[in-house]
């Protein structure tokens, strides 16, 4: 930038200084030749007399300049129209205007974000007649704002530094919790397995007012709540009609209710299939319905994945049948209708049936 002084321009008659002020701090002491007209500010360390890379980055190349008066003590700042832009004691200046600068006063060749303070120092004589700018007080100031800074920035790092110490607290707490839960379940799963075992040396009503016992092993009061059919298992609607239930009686039945859901999800899974492998037998033209689903005659019918799926769900379906009969039982047992010695017979005479006799949905041979 070509820079032509003004027709007043006059050479500097006094000593004058620069401070570089950043974070309270002085970086910089730089004083200013006397018999010089002017003094570039900028980046450009050739062209510029006065050189702000280090301390100002964002200031332009040639930035502003310091000029000064002929026959006069008075010195002006000039902004040449930088990006930025240059402040005089916290105030913007407009560009490309002579704004009188005297010692003391504090200048910003960057208007937005700058951290860096450029003081006037010189002769007190040269200050402001009022005598309100102290250098001393400047640099407290700054100090004092930098400490300032300082302070905030200790607050933020310890308030984050506890909000962490919370967190982490709240997790070691919740993680102790969920221990103590699973501690509970592990003992309440024991409990009530030992429970379990009790109902097979438990009965109730069993003494003086028990029932009459009649051949086939259950009275005539424990016919009333047996569902109709021959399985032999409870009606729970029928049990819930026969008495008041205890809460843990009421328990044993909805769990014979959830188990009996189970056993029917089985059979019509076990029907599906069947259908799926007699069509199929059909098509190919093999299939024999007297032995096709026969479990005693155990024959092999090359149905593929779906008869695999059926054998599965013929082993689910003893099993849950037998769940089904022990949950019966020891309703049975709990009503006073029904002994364990009774119960455990039963079983041992079920082991020597044929397994189709637990499908309903299986044929006899």
């Amino acid at each position: 930038m070509a820079y032509s002084p003004p027709d007043w321009s006059g050479p500097l008659r006094n000593p004058i200084s620069l401070e570089f002020v950043v974070n309270g701090d002085v970086k910089k002491r730089q004083e200013l030749p006397t018999g010089k007209d002017y003094f570039l500010v900028g980046r450009h360390a050739k062209q510029c007399d006065i050189v702000l890379d280090r301390f100002e980055p964002k200031a332009s190349r040639v930035h502003a300049v310091l000029q000064c008066k002929e026959d006069s003590d008075e010195l002006f700042v000039y902004d040449t129209g930088s990006t930025h832009g240059t402040m005089l004691n916290n105030r913007r200046l407009d560009p490309r205007t002579y704004t009188p600068v005297t010692v003391g006063h504090q200048l910003r060749f960057c208007a937005e974000g700058s951290e860096c303070l450029v003081i006037v120092c010189g002769p007190d004589e040269l200050m402001e007649e009022e005598g309100e700018v102290d250098l001393t007080k400047l640099r407290d100031e700054a100090k004092s704002e930098r400490r300032q800074a300082d302070q905030d920035l200790a607050k933020r790092k310890n308030a984050k530094k506890e909000r962490m110490m919370r967190e982490k607290t709240r997790d070691v707490v919740a993680k102790m919790y969920a221990e103590k839960a699973r501690a509970r379940q592990q003992l309440a799963a024991v409990e009530l397995e030992k429970d379990r075992e009790k109902l097979h040396e438990v009965t109730w009503g069993m003494s003086a007012d028990a029932v009459e016992v009649r051949g086939d092993g259950l009275g005539e009061e424990a016919q009333k709540v047996l569902a109709t059919g021959d399985d032999g298992w409870i009606d729970p609607e029928k049990v819930r009609n026969f008495k008041a239930l205890t809460d843990k009686q009421e328990q044993m039945v909805a769990k014979f209710e959830l188990k009996m859901k189970k056993l029917e999800a089985l059979q019509k899974r076990k029907g599906d299939l069947e259908g799926k492998i007699k069509k199929k037998k059909m098509a190919e033209g093999q299939f024999n319905e007297d032995t096709e689903f026969d479990p005693v005659a155990n024959k092999p019918d090359k149905g593929g994945a779906s008869s695999e799926q059926h054998a599965q769900v013929e082993q689910k379906l003893l099993s849950v049948h037998e769940e089904v009969i022990q949950e019966s039982d020891r309703i049975l047992i709990s009503l006073g209708l029904k002994t364990a010695e009774m119960s455990e017979k039963q079983k041992k005479e079920s082991t020597k049936r044929p397994q189709w006799r637990y499908l309903k949905s299986a044929r006899p041979p």
